[in-house]
């Protein structure tokens, strides 16, 4: 079908296409002299981007090494005679292989990837070597399975996926057809291309394209363009921390149509993660030469669903056009016509777009995932796509020798068009990457909250976007005419006989106009990320740039959820975030898991078991006989004690951290130190606390257990008890569970909850009753202290994170309920103000419990101020 939709590449998208010698425009490879100005210039933008990916750790350690050895190899690959440079390339890949997996390893995957080229060029019959190759294939499959133990590391299979799980089909498929030369070098260079080793979502590179890619085009000039491509992915994944980190959007908060747009655009511009290390991976491929296409143009401008399908991903489009689509295609319109065959050509298409992503995740974590979101987010893009096929099949594409005069109306349409198509297009990424219909529905149904700021942005946006299409349109369009003059102009020359002009660097300038702007961007990202040794930053910048910075800093709604055990049971949510793809990938395997736990059937769903000295999460941790994460007491108060009972959850248990460095005894200890011996008495503090445990299990640990000890005084701690009180009332609903107080079990009959709800949509519903819920608790709390001549206290702080805003408001308005409910509360919001960074007082990366740093500093806060309380 060669004027299919599917087929045709965006206005202004670079082929590849190199120019046979002597042609008509083609450049001819400049003499030694000549070379030697541009390739300084291209290996000091090399350095300079190598600076950059230190300067804001961009991608992986991984990734650092590799392109500190493409850089090394960039100064030597284009000295070398042209025979030797593909060689080269692959010897250089190889060595990066050993770079990133060290020798037993990376031999491990050169050697399997060998085996598998070796089947393909067997000297039988081609059916039987793909007979041999599928066998190999479903062994490599039960390997990463796991129902085989494989004698390497896992670490291999997502680059060896990347690798061969596609490529393999179109290197089959073009040596059946015998499309393209082959070779040993050609086949190696193919599979092991240096970039792959560090992008398990790598470009589908085409076999004929690659060989074409190497022609007689001056390969610094190739060069040139692909260290510009490597900056703008650069720049990509700058902006997709950006959109990260700031962008995010709690669904359970979202309040009117802003809020609701954003959480519905979010998941789009997310792509730019994907798109930035595709620049990357091509860009390195273009500076060794290979004048590879680009594989993203401009897709956010996209005017309509086929331009869409042309612009994103090109590589994939190509390579769904060459195996599937145009052999479906062609084969039925022969039978059934040529709108039949469409349709069925367009079902194969997408249907095999869904599979074999499910495939690449296979490789990748090693299960294969059937979900609805998949499913939902594929349909719709075949539909939406083959829509457009048939409309332009039926209507036909305008075409004219001169070009479309434009005007207003026109440009109207376009910027319409193009509003239109990104709306859908972020619809259904919404609803790709959303954990549950009902999460969506909750914050899609505020688009109809619409307030005037919620408007003006909106609007504003909409309109912007459909300037810059227009904006970009009218930029193509004249870059083709002036390209297509060019090239007539040049084979007009070549007709008379004249010699083609050599191309001119722009403006006149000895350097591209490209190099001027990488390098002077280069610099000032450089001074950005290193001016605060020398500079003093506001505050607000400063947050910025460590952002920017940060790789693995979550962003604050992400690091929220994450704490809340939002994303315990969502594992496809590492498929749309880096960050705690990363994260999970460094977290060791049952961290956990507590043996010291186990589930009750009832509420509290889970408590301590007693007697255990098990290791939890990096430390280890001892049960008393009562157990409580404590030393052992009497359960009858002895003379002369003070005794204090601390109901808490895992921040106040002393997760994370040894036996005896948990605030409570350090607290204890102090006590007994400094007034024990003089008043001639004892200070106990038990610990009650059980991670997990909100402000509902904390009023039934009283009731059940810690009255039984006669404590003096009362010590609740709260971190987020307005959160966790709506958690507790929505999880007894999902769980079943009957809450032992009817109040709270009227309040979730009145909020309307049901199982099955997602938890933001349980906790949107919850909101309303949060305060109501929270303060009975507190004031049954105070209730049962009052009987018993018992003190109430209540300790607030916040967690080693930078708080929003709304977080503190949260956490300062349950003081207030506190206080209403008649608990003296302490006030510890600020105590981790004196920390040079809330990372270094968290026990893991992927794990924001307080470490024993942290608890020294909230135990020499909480003294001077519970002190005076005990009467001291």
């Amino acid at each position: 079908m060669t004027d299919s939709p599917l087929a045709r590449p965006p206005a202004g998208a670079l082929r590849a296409r190199p120019l046979s010698p002597g042609a008509p425009g083609a450049s001819t490879v400049a003499p030694h002299g000549a070379r030697l100005l541009p390739f300084v210039v291209a290996a000091a933008q090399f350095v300079l981007l190598v600076l950059l990916v230190q300067a804001y750790a961009i991608e992986s350690a991984a990734f650092f090494r590799v392109l500190e050895l493409a850089c090394g190899g960039f100064a030597v690959f284009h000295w070398l005679p042209e025979r030797a440079r593909l060689p080269f390339f692959v010897l250089l890949s190889a060595a990066g292989t050993v770079v990133v997996f060290g020798f037993a390893q990376g031999a491990w995957l050169l050697a399997i990837g060998a085996v598998l080229i070796a089947l393909i060029h067997l000297p039988v019959a081609f059916a039987l070597r793909l007979g041999l190759v599928l066998v190999a294939g479903v062994a490599l499959a039960c390997l990463r399975a796991g129902w085989w133990h494989a004698p390497w590391s896992s670490s291999i299979w997502p680059i060896f996926g990347a690798m061969f799980m596609f490529r393999l089909i179109v290197y089959l498929y073009d040596l059946r057809n015998r499309t393209a030369p082959f070779g040993a070098w050609r086949a190696l260079a193919y599979f092991f291309m240096l970039p792959n080793l560090c992008f398990p979502l790598f470009p589908v590179v085409d076999y004929k394209t690659f060989c074409r890619s190497r022609g007689s085009v001056d390969e610094l000039h190739i060069a040139q363009s692909g260290i510009e491509w490597m900056f703008r992915g650069l720049m990509q994944l700058l902006l997709y921390r950006l959109v990260y980190q700031y962008l995010s959007v709690d669904p359970a908060s979202v309040k009117s149509a802003g809020g609701a747009a954003l959480y519905l655009v979010r998941p789009y511009l997310l792509y730019l993660r994907i798109s930035g290390s595709f620049h990357l991976a091509i860009g390195m491929m273009r500076a060794f030469g290979f004048a590879l296409p680009q594989t993203n143009h401009r897709y956010f401008l996209a005017s309509s669903f086929t331009d869409y399908w042309r612009r994103i991903n090109i590589y994939w489009k190509e390579f769904l056009q060459k195996i599937f689509f145009n052999p479906v295609y062609f084969r039925l319109s022969k039978r059934m016509g040529a709108t039949a065959a469409l349709v069925l050509a367009t079902f194969v298409a997408f249907f095999a777009t869904w599979a074999l992503h499910s495939y690449q995740w296979f490789w990748i974590r090693g299960s294969f995932p059937v979900i609805w979101q998949d499913i939902v987010f594929w349909s719709v893009m075949g539909l939406v796509v083959l829509a457009n096929m048939l409309r332009e099949a039926r209507h036909g594409r305008r075409r004219s020798l001169t070009a479309a005069r434009r005007t207003l109306g026109s440009d109207l349409q376009l910027a319409l068009r193009t509003v239109g198509t990104f709306a859908v297009i972020c619809a259904s990424w919404a609803i790709w990457s959303a954990p549950s219909l009902g999460e969506l529905r909750l914050a899609a149904g505020k688009l109809r909250v619409m307030g005037v700021a919620d408007a003006a942005w909106i609007l504003g946006g909409l309109v912007a976007l459909g300037l810059a299409a227009v904006w970009y349109d009218r930029r193509e369009k004249a870059a083709t005419a002036a390209a297509t003059a060019a090239a007539t102009a040049a084979a007009l020359a070549g007709a008379r006989g004249a010699v083609p002009a050599a191309p001119q660097v722009a403006a006149g300038l000895p350097i591209p106009w490209s190099a001027v702007r990488v390098g002077l961007a280069s610099c000032g990202l450089l001074v950005i990320a290193y001016g605060s040794l020398v500079l003093h930053y506001d505050p607000a910048v400063a947050d910025v740039v460590d952002r920017l910075k940060n790789p693995l800093r979550l962003s604050r709604t992400d690091a929220q959820m994450l704490d809340r055990g939002y994303y315990e049971d969502l594992t496809d949510v590492t498929r749309f975030n880096p960050q705690l793809a990363a994260l999970y990938a460094e977290k060791p395997p049952n961290w956990d898991r507590c043996w010291a736990i186990h589930r009750t059937g009832s509420f509290p769903t889970h408590e301590l078991l007693p007697s255990r000295h098990v290791a939890f999460k990096g430390a280890m941790m001892t049960t008393n006989r009562w157990a409580m994460r404590d030393r052992d007491y009497e359960q009858q108060k002895p003379s002369r004690t003070y005794r204090v009972a601390l109901l808490g959850d895992s921040h106040a248990m002393g997760t994370g951290v040894e036996d005896g460095q948990d605030f409570e005894s350090l607290v204890e200890d102090r006590l007994n130190a400094e007034h024990g011996a003089q008043e001639h008495r004892r200070y106990e503090i038990l610990n009650f606390s059980v991670g997990g445990y909100g402000p509902v299990a904390r009023l039934c640990v009283l009731d059940r257990k810690a009255l039984e000890f006669q404590p003096d005084a009362l010590l609740t701690v709260g971190i987020n008890d307005l959160y966790w009180v709506a958690k507790e009332l929505a999880e007894s609903v999902e769980a079943g569970y009957a809450l032992p107080y009817a109040p709270l079990t009227e309040l979730v009959r009145q909020s309307g909850i049901r199982n099955g709800m997602s938890p933001a949509e349980a906790d949107a519903k919850l909101r309303p009753y949060r305060e109501q819920a929270l303060l009975w608790v507190y004031q049954e709390m105070t209730q049962r202290c009052l009987q018993r001549g018992i003190k109430p206290l209540g300790v607030f702080m916040p967690q080693p994170r930078v708080e929003s805003a709304e977080s503190t408001a949260e956490m300062r308005r349950q003081m207030e309920l506190a206080r209403q409910a008649g608990i003296t509360a302490i006030d510890l919001l600020d105590v981790y103000k004196s920390a040079p960074s809330m990372e270094q007082l968290q026990i893991a990366k992927w794990d924001g419990h307080p470490n024993a740093m942290a608890h020294r500093m909230i135990a020499e806060a909480l003294y001077p101020a519970l002190a005076p309380q005990l009467g001291l």
